[in-house]
């Protein structure tokens, strides 16, 4: 499963390559860049997250980012709650209007390892991800430097998860593996350069 996501981020990583090639034959604008944070995960339990967006085309934008959450709250107590996770991602979004003003529609696909507890339910849950969502948003700019995005979307994961009895306690209470629909929010902050 990883090796697949490796496999994909290396044809991501050809696509800019690709993208700036083709802007050097051609007497094109500046293309813009953009990193981000998207909040809506930063309120998930505290999950840090950094965002980075390349409009590659007049309409297209390329985009990739990681999550990740090392926190463990009340830990040693029933009570400990913790939404741990390590998550790459990757992603295609075409822009209708302009790059990073408008609405747009996006795909991405993203790979997970997760240690959950006392979130969804009382259980401890660990597991593994790989996941392609389809979204859709708005972009408004606040600058010349900065905008906001907001955007919802529908995302397909295949998952193994191993659930336990409890944060604390190692025995295991069962094992799922399959499909999982679930949705995504975001409320990003961007901060915008031309290159």
């Amino acid at each position: 499963m990883i090796k697949r996501f490796v496999l994909t981020a290396l044809l991501f990583t050809a696509a800019i390559g690709l993208a700036r090639a083709q802007d050097e034959q051609e007497c094109t604008p500046a293309r813009i860049w953009a990193i981000g944070t998207d909040l809506a995960d930063w309120a998930e339990l505290v999950c840090p997250n950094i965002e980075l967006h390349y409009s590659a085309w007049e309409h297209l934008g390329l985009m990739a980012g990681f999550k990740y959450n090392p926190f463990t709250f009340s830990k040693g107590t029933p009570q400990q709650t913790q939404m741990r996770q390590a998550t790459p991602f990757i992603g295609v979004r075409y822009w209708f209007d302009t790059p990073f003003t408008g609405w747009y529609a996006q795909g991405r696909l993203a790979a997970s390892v997760y240690n959950v507890a006392n979130v969804f339910c009382d259980k401890c849950l660990e597991g593994q991800l790989v996941a392609l969502e389809a979204g859709a948003g708005w972009s408004k700019m606040l600058s010349d430097k900065w905008n906001i995005t907001l955007g919802a979307g529908i995302a397909a994961a295949l998952h193994d998860t191993t659930r336990y009895l409890g944060p604390l306690c190692g025995r295991i209470d069962g094992r799922n593996r399959g499909l999982l629909i679930f949705p995504d929010i975001t409320i990003s902050i961007n901060y915008l350069w031309q290159k």
